[in-house]
């Protein structure tokens, strides 16, 4: 046969398998639950609802990112959602939830398992239940949709805002949550209220290719500076700790470090979220963490202390947010600290090959915001002991 009868042939094969194979579970592809679990989004959250992902070896996204499969730190995971499409066990959201736990993918556990997530942290160690709305970056939208789906008002949000992540992405996704784009009003109208979801079952269909996967990582698998050059290599940036340890970061924190922006944008969002959750009937306390970058920046090998910034961003944002009234904790002391204390016995608090907290780090974060809300309340000021 030529290849000119030949080649169409294969093409349409290939585009047959494509098809048919995005119809098929995916979980043996992915390296961990975040890519499997954000495949069809329930509406109004980033996940798919009723799902559980179970690995016994997965790894952290920067070992990925960079190609640098001698950096992963293999580890179990399971990740399950409710009915909301939610991090939450699914009996939570039948019984009486104490408070909301708002915030990225720090709050939602990436990278870890069910039983370390930071809600489960801290319901642990409060003794209140604490429902895990963590995932969507519209934080306000979330808050008002949870208010009404679980029937519940007049409780604790925890807010968890993380370092860096850029302010634009928070206010467009309250945009989008409170007026709808051109697409998703049609696909309402033409599907009776269910446009949503029906753009995220096709969504999910399209954009992820397990054809294109494989190909990815057998590409991946022989570019190791052996067969094929890693050009993947600088899209992370590679240190050592003083202890000759090597870790991951992620170059955007790098350069947030060095060049810190203005604290007002984010202070102005922060006084305004805090305002609106007091409005629908919360008790809001705002929780800044800081970088992977930010913490272990003084432990590095070569850090230099002339660029340690002695008036840092979040301290800024923490101190301008106190001076309005707003009830602030920066989580920076005491993990910096505290990362400073885990080099001698070689722990840590977050994934050295992902940037995220590990089950230690979120711990941790559990333990300080604890302590912070029984000082409050209390009336006395929070500590940054260890742990």
């Amino acid at each position: 046969m030529s290849i000119g009868r030949l080649l169409p042939r294969m093409i349409a094969v290939l585009f047959l398998i494509d098809a048919l194979s995005r119809f098929v579970p995916q979980d043996r592809l992915c390296f961990q639950a975040w890519e499997c679990v954000t495949r069809f989004q329930e509406p109004g959250a980033i996940f798919e609802a009723n799902r559980q992902f179970r690995s016994e070896r997965t790894h952290g996204n920067m070992a990925n990112m960079g190609n640098v499969p001698a950096l992963r730190q293999y580890r179990p995971q399971v990740f399950t959602t409710d009915a909301y499409g939610f991090r939450n066990e699914p009996s939570l959201a039948n019984g009486n939830i104490d408070g909301l736990v708002l915030g990225d993918s720090y709050v939602a556990g990436y990278g870890n398992s069910d039983g370390d997530t930071l809600p489960v942290r801290l319901s642990e160690q409060t003794g209140r239940r604490f429902y895990n709305a963590g995932g969507p970056y519209a934080y306000l939208a979330t808050a008002r949709l949870l208010k009404t789906k679980l029937r519940f008002a007049g409780r604790r949000a925890i807010v968890v805002w993380t370092e860096n992540v850029p302010l634009p992405f928070f206010e467009d996704a309250e945009r989008r949550a409170e007026n709808p784009d051109r697409k998703s009003r049609l696909l309402n109208l033409v599907f009776h209220g269910h446009g949503e979801r029906v753009r995220s079952e096709l969504r999910g269909l399209w954009f992820m290719s397990p054809v294109k996967i494989v190909a990815e990582k057998a590409y991946l698998a022989v570019s190791n500076d052996k067969i094929l050059p890693n050009t993947y290599a600088q899209r992370v940036s590679i240190r050592r700790l003083t202890t000759g340890t090597p870790i991951i970061f992620y170059p955007p924190d790098l350069e947030a470090f060095e060049r810190p922006g203005e604290a007002r944008p984010a202070v102005d969002h922060l006084r305004w979220l805090t305002a609106e959750l007091k409005n629908e009937g919360f008790d809001p306390l705002i929780v800044l963490a800081p970088s992977k970058y930010t913490v272990y920046y003084p432990t590095l090998e070569r850090s230099n202390p002339e660029n340690v910034d002695t008036n840092p961003l979040l301290a800024r944002v923490e101190r301008a947010l106190r001076g309005a009234g707003v009830s602030v904790l920066d989580l920076t002391p005491g993990f910096q600290a505290q990362a400073h204390r885990d080099l001698a016995t070689g722990q840590y608090l977050y994934w050295l090959d992902d940037t995220h907290w590990n089950a230690r780090g979120l711990e941790f974060a559990a333990a300080l915001i604890h302590r912070h809300l029984n000082a409050t309340s209390d009336g006395k000021v929070s500590g940054h002991d260890g742990i």
